[in-house]
Protein backbone atom coordinates (compact mmCIF):
# COMPACT_ATOMS: atom_id res chain seq x y z
CA UNK A 1 0.00 0.00 0.00
CA UNK A 2 1.35 3.38 -0.70
CA UNK A 3 2.05 6.15 1.55
CA UNK A 4 -0.06 9.49 0.83
CA UNK A 5 2.34 12.79 1.31
CA UNK A 6 -0.46 15.10 -0.42
CA UNK A 7 -4.06 15.18 -1.33
CA UNK A 8 -5.95 17.82 -3.89
CA UNK A 9 -9.28 17.42 -5.30
CA UNK A 10 -10.69 18.61 -8.90
CA UNK A 11 -13.95 18.53 -9.12
CA UNK A 12 -14.99 14.82 -8.46
CA UNK A 13 -11.40 13.87 -8.39
CA UNK A 14 -9.16 13.31 -6.00
CA UNK A 15 -5.31 13.40 -6.85
CA UNK A 16 -3.09 11.96 -4.58
CA UNK A 17 0.98 12.56 -4.00
CA UNK A 18 2.21 9.08 -3.02
CA UNK A 19 5.34 7.05 -2.62
CA UNK A 20 4.00 5.13 -5.69
CA UNK A 21 3.82 8.29 -7.81
CA UNK A 22 0.78 10.42 -8.98
CA UNK A 23 -2.51 8.90 -8.11
CA UNK A 24 -5.69 9.71 -9.77
CA UNK A 25 -9.16 8.57 -7.52
CA UNK A 26 -12.33 8.88 -9.44
CA UNK A 27 -15.29 7.10 -7.79
CA UNK A 28 -13.44 4.85 -5.71
CA UNK A 29 -11.41 3.62 -9.01
CA UNK A 30 -7.57 4.31 -8.16
CA UNK A 31 -5.21 4.95 -11.94
CA UNK A 32 -1.32 5.77 -11.28
CA UNK A 33 -0.64 8.16 -13.32
CA UNK A 34 2.26 8.43 -15.54
CA UNK A 35 4.63 11.67 -14.50
CA UNK A 36 8.55 12.16 -15.00
CA UNK A 37 9.39 12.65 -11.12
CA UNK A 38 10.92 10.24 -9.86
CA UNK A 39 9.70 11.44 -5.91
CA UNK A 40 6.36 12.49 -5.59
CA UNK A 41 6.23 14.89 -2.68
CA UNK A 42 2.89 17.19 -3.49
CA UNK A 43 0.05 17.85 -5.66
CA UNK A 44 -1.82 20.59 -6.39
CA UNK A 45 -5.11 20.67 -8.75
CA UNK A 46 -6.60 23.38 -10.41
CA UNK A 47 -9.48 23.19 -12.68
CA UNK A 48 -7.29 22.97 -15.86
CA UNK A 49 -4.35 21.25 -14.67
CA UNK A 50 -2.17 19.59 -12.44
CA UNK A 51 0.68 20.24 -10.45
CA UNK A 52 3.32 17.98 -9.28
CA UNK A 53 6.55 18.75 -7.40
CA UNK A 54 9.35 16.27 -6.07
CA UNK A 55 12.70 15.37 -7.93
CA UNK A 56 14.58 15.25 -9.66
CA UNK A 57 12.72 18.04 -12.01
CA UNK A 58 11.35 20.63 -9.53
CA UNK A 59 7.78 21.44 -10.67
CA UNK A 60 5.84 19.80 -13.56
CA UNK A 61 2.12 20.38 -14.84
CA UNK A 62 -0.01 18.61 -17.07
CA UNK A 63 -3.18 20.36 -18.85
CA UNK A 64 -4.58 17.08 -20.17
CA UNK A 65 -4.39 14.64 -17.07
CA UNK A 66 -1.16 13.32 -17.12
CA UNK A 67 -0.87 12.49 -20.76
CA UNK A 68 2.23 15.21 -21.32
CA UNK A 69 3.97 17.15 -19.19
CA UNK A 70 5.91 20.26 -18.63
CA UNK A 71 8.95 21.21 -16.55
CA UNK A 72 7.86 24.81 -14.49
CA UNK A 73 10.57 27.93 -14.33
CA UNK A 74 11.44 27.86 -10.52
CA UNK A 75 14.12 31.14 -10.49
CA UNK A 76 17.13 28.98 -9.59
CA UNK A 77 15.99 26.85 -7.24
CA UNK A 78 16.82 23.49 -7.22
CA UNK A 79 15.05 22.80 -3.23
CA UNK A 80 12.90 19.93 -3.00
CA UNK A 81 9.16 21.34 -3.02
CA UNK A 82 7.51 19.82 0.26
CA UNK A 83 3.76 22.14 -0.24
CA UNK A 84 1.54 23.65 -3.02
CA UNK A 85 -1.02 26.02 -2.60
CA UNK A 86 -3.41 28.14 -4.60
CA UNK A 87 -5.02 31.11 -3.29
CA UNK A 88 -8.77 30.70 -2.77
CA UNK A 89 -10.05 34.22 -4.83
CA UNK A 90 -7.67 33.15 -7.41
CA UNK A 91 -5.94 30.07 -8.74
CA UNK A 92 -3.53 31.63 -11.23
CA UNK A 93 -1.51 32.48 -7.90
CA UNK A 94 -0.38 29.71 -6.06
CA UNK A 95 2.62 29.41 -3.14
CA UNK A 96 5.68 26.55 -3.10
CA UNK A 97 7.28 25.93 0.21
CA UNK A 98 10.84 23.95 -0.15
CA UNK A 99 12.92 21.60 1.97
CA UNK A 100 15.73 24.49 2.14
CA UNK A 101 13.23 27.47 3.85
CA UNK A 102 12.47 28.88 0.21
CA UNK A 103 8.90 30.21 -0.40
CA UNK A 104 8.52 30.64 -4.31
CA UNK A 105 5.06 32.35 -5.65
CA UNK A 106 3.92 31.95 -9.47
CA UNK A 107 0.95 34.02 -10.62
CA UNK A 108 0.25 32.09 -14.10
CA UNK A 109 -0.97 29.24 -12.93
CA UNK A 110 2.49 27.60 -11.75
CA UNK A 111 4.40 27.58 -15.16
CA UNK A 112 6.68 30.25 -13.78
CA UNK A 113 7.93 30.96 -10.10
CA UNK A 114 9.99 33.56 -8.02
CA UNK A 115 11.70 33.49 -4.62
CA UNK A 116 9.65 35.73 -2.15
CA UNK A 117 11.78 34.95 1.31
CA UNK A 118 11.80 38.30 2.52
CA UNK A 119 11.50 37.62 6.34
CA UNK A 120 11.61 33.87 6.59
CA UNK A 121 14.67 32.44 8.59
CA UNK A 122 15.13 29.83 5.77
CA UNK A 123 13.73 26.89 7.82
CA UNK A 124 12.29 23.62 5.78
CA UNK A 125 8.75 24.83 5.05
CA UNK A 126 6.43 22.13 5.99
CA UNK A 127 2.64 23.35 5.19
CA UNK A 128 1.17 26.57 3.53
CA UNK A 129 -2.67 27.84 4.53
CA UNK A 130 -4.85 30.85 2.58
CA UNK A 131 -7.17 32.62 4.39
CA UNK A 132 -10.40 31.79 2.87
CA UNK A 133 -12.23 33.78 -0.14
CA UNK A 134 -15.26 34.72 1.15
CA UNK A 135 -13.31 37.49 3.32
CA UNK A 136 -13.35 40.96 2.14
CA UNK A 137 -10.09 42.40 0.62
CA UNK A 138 -7.32 42.50 1.93
CA UNK A 139 -8.11 39.34 4.09
CA UNK A 140 -7.59 36.80 1.53
CA UNK A 141 -4.39 37.88 1.04
CA UNK A 142 -3.61 36.80 4.30
CA UNK A 143 -1.56 33.29 3.87
CA UNK A 144 0.89 31.23 6.68
CA UNK A 145 3.76 29.04 6.53
CA UNK A 146 4.63 26.32 8.87
CA UNK A 147 8.12 25.97 8.98
CA UNK A 148 10.63 23.68 11.49
CA UNK A 149 11.38 26.72 13.39
CA UNK A 150 7.79 28.05 13.91
CA UNK A 151 4.31 29.94 11.90
CA UNK A 152 5.36 33.14 9.41
CA UNK A 153 2.16 35.36 8.33
CA UNK A 154 1.84 37.31 5.25
CA UNK A 155 -0.62 40.13 4.68
CA UNK A 156 0.15 40.05 1.19
CA UNK A 157 -0.15 37.41 -0.76
CA UNK A 158 3.17 35.96 0.34
CA UNK A 159 5.39 38.46 -1.20
CA UNK A 160 6.62 39.19 2.79
CA UNK A 161 6.56 37.68 5.79
CA UNK A 162 6.85 37.96 9.22
CA UNK A 163 7.35 35.08 12.23
CA UNK A 164 4.39 34.59 14.44
CA UNK A 165 6.46 34.90 18.08
CA UNK A 166 4.06 32.84 20.16
CA UNK A 167 4.63 29.73 18.25
CA UNK A 168 8.46 28.58 17.95
CA UNK A 169 7.83 25.00 17.56
CA UNK A 170 7.66 23.36 14.51
CA UNK A 171 3.88 23.57 12.71
CA UNK A 172 3.53 20.72 10.65
CA UNK A 173 -0.59 21.54 9.36
CA UNK A 174 -2.87 24.63 9.57
CA UNK A 175 -6.21 25.49 8.69
CA UNK A 176 -9.32 27.59 9.20
CA UNK A 177 -12.71 27.09 10.48
CA UNK A 178 -15.41 28.95 8.61
CA UNK A 179 -15.28 31.27 11.84
CA UNK A 180 -11.97 32.26 10.54
CA UNK A 181 -10.27 30.83 13.58
CA UNK A 182 -6.87 29.68 13.16
CA UNK A 183 -5.61 26.89 14.24
CA UNK A 184 -1.73 25.23 13.93
CA UNK A 185 -0.18 21.46 14.90
CA UNK A 186 2.67 21.73 16.11
CA UNK A 187 5.51 18.64 16.23
CA UNK A 188 5.87 18.91 20.19
CA UNK A 189 3.51 21.89 21.91
CA UNK A 190 0.16 20.56 20.59
CA UNK A 191 -3.12 22.85 19.03
CA UNK A 192 -2.83 25.97 19.05
CA UNK A 193 -5.41 28.72 17.62
CA UNK A 194 -5.78 32.23 16.38
CA UNK A 195 -9.38 34.49 16.67
CA UNK A 196 -7.47 38.09 15.39
CA UNK A 197 -6.69 36.98 12.01
CA UNK A 198 -3.23 35.60 13.10
CA UNK A 199 -1.90 37.84 14.70
CA UNK A 200 -1.94 35.73 17.98
CA UNK A 201 -2.19 32.25 19.28
CA UNK A 202 -2.50 30.58 21.73
CA UNK A 203 -2.96 26.87 23.15
CA UNK A 204 -6.33 25.07 22.72
CA UNK A 205 -5.77 22.17 24.99
CA UNK A 206 -3.04 19.89 26.31
CA UNK A 207 -4.99 16.80 24.93
CA UNK A 208 -2.06 16.58 21.91
CA UNK A 209 2.20 16.53 22.07
CA UNK A 210 2.03 16.07 18.47
CA UNK A 211 -0.63 17.31 15.77
CA UNK A 212 0.06 15.84 12.41
CA UNK A 213 -2.50 17.06 9.96
CA UNK A 214 -5.73 18.65 10.40
CA UNK A 215 -9.23 19.16 8.96
CA UNK A 216 -12.01 21.65 9.38
CA UNK A 217 -15.01 21.30 7.74
CA UNK A 218 -18.81 22.78 8.77
CA UNK A 219 -19.00 21.71 12.69
CA UNK A 220 -15.97 19.51 13.22
CA UNK A 221 -12.44 19.41 14.01
CA UNK A 222 -11.06 16.63 13.27
CA UNK A 223 -6.86 16.14 13.74
CA UNK A 224 -4.19 13.24 13.91
CA UNK A 225 -1.72 13.26 16.25
CA UNK A 226 0.49 9.82 16.16
CA UNK A 227 -1.47 6.98 17.38
CA UNK A 228 -4.57 7.93 15.88
CA UNK A 229 -7.48 10.30 14.29
CA UNK A 230 -9.41 12.08 16.32
CA UNK A 231 -12.96 14.33 16.37
CA UNK A 232 -14.69 16.98 18.45
CA UNK A 233 -17.89 18.71 16.98
CA UNK A 234 -16.38 22.67 17.27
CA UNK A 235 -19.62 24.31 18.88
CA UNK A 236 -18.82 22.38 21.71
CA UNK A 237 -16.57 23.67 24.56
CA UNK A 238 -12.58 23.56 24.49
CA UNK A 239 -12.79 21.72 27.32
CA UNK A 240 -15.14 19.07 25.76
CA UNK A 241 -13.19 15.70 25.54
CA UNK A 242 -11.52 14.67 21.84
CA UNK A 243 -13.40 11.26 20.41
CA UNK A 244 -11.43 8.78 18.71
CA UNK A 245 -12.79 7.66 15.66
CA UNK A 246 -11.63 3.93 15.96
CA UNK A 247 -9.59 1.50 13.09
CA UNK A 248 -8.09 4.36 11.78
CA UNK A 249 -4.03 5.02 11.40
CA UNK A 250 -2.60 8.22 12.50
CA UNK A 251 -2.79 10.40 9.03
CA UNK A 252 -0.12 12.22 7.28
CA UNK A 253 -2.73 14.52 5.94
CA UNK A 254 -6.43 15.19 5.63
CA UNK A 255 -8.59 16.30 2.96
CA UNK A 256 -12.53 17.48 3.35
CA UNK A 257 -14.59 17.48 -0.27
CA UNK A 258 -17.97 17.42 -0.68
CA UNK A 259 -19.22 15.91 2.61
CA UNK A 260 -16.49 13.33 2.63
CA UNK A 261 -13.33 12.97 4.93
CA UNK A 262 -10.49 11.69 2.99
CA UNK A 263 -7.48 10.30 5.09
CA UNK A 264 -3.88 9.67 3.51
CA UNK A 265 -1.88 7.69 5.78
CA UNK A 266 1.63 5.26 5.94
CA UNK A 267 -1.07 2.51 5.21
CA UNK A 268 -2.83 4.09 1.73
CA UNK A 269 -6.15 6.50 1.59
CA UNK A 270 -9.37 6.19 3.31
CA UNK A 271 -12.22 7.93 2.93
CA UNK A 272 -14.91 8.64 5.59
CA UNK A 273 -18.71 10.39 5.55
CA UNK A 274 -19.42 13.07 8.37
CA UNK A 275 -22.22 10.96 8.94
CA UNK A 276 -19.62 7.86 10.34
CA UNK A 277 -17.32 9.80 12.25
CA UNK A 278 -18.20 8.30 15.62
CA UNK A 279 -18.25 4.56 14.20
CA UNK A 280 -14.96 4.76 11.91
CA UNK A 281 -16.39 2.88 8.69
CA UNK A 282 -13.87 3.72 6.36
CA UNK A 283 -13.73 3.06 2.79
CA UNK A 284 -10.60 1.67 1.72
CA UNK A 285 -9.34 3.34 -1.48
CA UNK A 286 -5.67 2.61 -1.57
Amino acid sequence: MPTIFSLSSQKEVIWAASSQGLLRIESNHVENVHQPLEIVLTCLALSDRIIVAGSPHGIVFSKDNGISWTAAWLDGVDALVTCLVAQPENDSVILAGTQEGHVLRSTDYGEHWEQVNVGLHQHPVLCISWMPSRLEWPHWETVFVGTEGGLYRSPNGGRAWKQVMTITDAVQCIGVDVENHIFAGTETIGLWSSADMGHHFEPVDQNFETVNALALPMGVRVLSDTTSLWYRYSVTPHSTPWKLIPDIPPALVLLFQDDKLWIGHEAGLQSLSLSQLRDGLATTIA
